[in-house]
């Protein structure tokens, strides 16, 4: 749009972190935010005290959750194979469940699996990198 943080807002501040962009809100120390909603959803169930002062204003349209990736060069290597056997076999056992529960997760898939059930989920933030781009 051609404004520039700078010019548009009367001061802008990194929290480093979304939970510390929603405490930053929460607190009073800043008007506003942007945060990942799976972040803020979570937080609303494991620290309700802390969403429950802010209120979500806007949202984008769904986008794909970040990705667990590994160089193409080295998707065959030992290490890249245990990471995805490990992720994408957690809903099979208790620790594993556990773990998808405390993240709020119900699983991890491969590239295949997520594009044929959810289609690209990750075009919108294909989009904005381009336009950042420009």
């Amino acid at each position: 749009m051609g404004v520039r943080p700078e010019t548009w807002f009367s001061r802008t501040i990194f929290t480093y972190g979304h939970r510390n962009v929603v405490r930053a809100v929460a607190d009073g120390l800043v008007q506003s935010g942007s945060v990942d909603g799976y972040v803020w959803e979570a937080l609303s169930v494991v620290e309700p005290q802390l969403t429950q002062n802010t209120r979500v204003i806007g949202k984008s349209e769904w986008l794909g959750f970040p990705p667990v990736c590994a160089r193409k060069d080295a998707a065959g290597d030992r290490a890249v194979q245990a990471l995805r056997a490990a992720l994408t076999g957690l809903p099979g056992s208790e620790a594993g469940r556990a773990a998808l529960a405390a993240l709020q997760l119900d699983g991890f898939g491969g590239a295949a699996m997520i594009s044929s059930t959810y289609g690209d989920l990750f075009a919108g933030i294909a989009a904005r990198m381009r336009l950042l781009g420009q």
